[in-house]
């Protein structure tokens, strides 16, 4: 089994191959999928390993656990129907990628009993039901 120094340095030259063929997309989906972070530190990461031939230290995984003073914090956030808010705030204090931010948040709102809200899709719902309904009155 290799150390994670050794595949670290793999995933570096497998990287490199990428830019030198001219995939630097490829090449940044390869690192979120390796690291889980968000698109803007994935292109940070290769803009960097482009530049200096060298990528970032690995990143440390976000903890499982929040502490209990930034749990308070989100349940407080979520509760004010401020999810974006919430993950911004978990995010700073945790690091870590975006998507697995909105999950750990997600997470702490089921722990609370707080549902996740529809997002945009179900304002998009609602707004096509209430344009089908006025055409139909209108009709």
């Amino acid at each position: 089994m290799e150390n994670s120094a050794s595949l670290w340095s793999q995933r570096q030259r497998e990287l490199l191959e990428l830019l030198r063929t001219g995939n630097a997309i490829g090449a940044i989906q390869q690192y979120r999928t390796w690291t889980g972070l968000g698109l803007k530190e994935a292109k940070d990461a290769v803009d960097q390993l482009e530049r200096t031939g060298s990528l970032p230290p690995p990143p440390t995984p976000v903890p499982l656990e929040a502490p209990p003073v930034l749990e308070s914090r989100v349940v407080e956030l979520l509760r004010a129907k401020q999810k974006i808010e919430a993950i911004k705030t978990y995010r700073e204090a945790q690091g870590g990628g975006l998507k697995e931010c909105k999950e750990a948040v997600e997470a702490i709102g089921r722990r609370h009993g707080i549902e996740s809200s529809g997002g945009c899709a179900g304002l998009l719902f609602l707004a096509v039901l209430a344009g089908a309904s006025l055409a139909k009155w209108l009709a």
